[in-house]
């Protein structure tokens, strides 16, 4: 089942306000974020914005181990 805001940029739009709203404040020098294997669209953006696989935590079967994300800002 696909949702009707696949295609849209709505990810990307939210990823910039996180990454803006982090930026504004000066006390923080990295973002992580957490996705699993089974929602590969959200590990392409993920790349594309520059973060980097940091650990992943073996869950059940494969699609299900999470992916841990970091990005120094």
């Amino acid at each position: 089942m696909l949702a009707c805001g696949r295609g849209l940029g709505i990810a990307q739009k939210l990823l910039e306000a996180q990454e803006a709203w982090v930026m504004a404040q000066s006390s923080y020098t990295t973002i992580n974020v957490k996705s699993r294997n089974c929602f590969p669209a959200m590990v392409r953006l993920l790349f594309r914005n520059g973060y980097a696989i940091e650990n992943m935590e073996k869950k059940g079967q494969l699609r299900d181990y999470r992916l841990g994300f970091t990005k120094q800002i």
